[in-house]
C-alpha cells in the first residue's frame, strides 16, 4: 500500500506526529517520531523529530511507512 493511502486510511493529516519502532532482528532497534509535512497522491513527506538511533537533522524526507508499525502520538 502506498504511504499516502496508509495516511488516508488511518486519518493522519499534515502536522500529525507518528511514532514507530523499526526492528532489526538481532541488531539495535530504533524508535523514531516523525511529523507529516505533506501527503501527495502516493508519497508522504515528513521530518524526523526524535530518534533513539539516528541523528535528527530537520531534513524533510520521503517516508514509505512500511518498515514500522506507526501510531499517532
Amino acid at each position: 500500500m502506498k504511504a499516502a493511502d496508509v495516511c488516508r486510511e488511518n486519518g493522519w493529516v499534515v502536522g500529525d506526529r507518528l511514532v514507530g519502532t523499526e526492528e532489526k532482528g538481532c541488531l539495535a532497534e530504533d524508535t523514531s517520531i516523525i511529523e507529516i509535512t505533506a501527503i501527495g497522491r502516493s508519497n508522504v513527506l515528513a521530518v524526523r523529530v526524535a530518534s533513539q538511533r539516528y541523528r535528527v537533522t530537520g531534513a524533510e524526507l520521503v517516508w514509505s511507512l512500511d518498515h514500522r508499525d506507526w501510531r499517532k502520538v
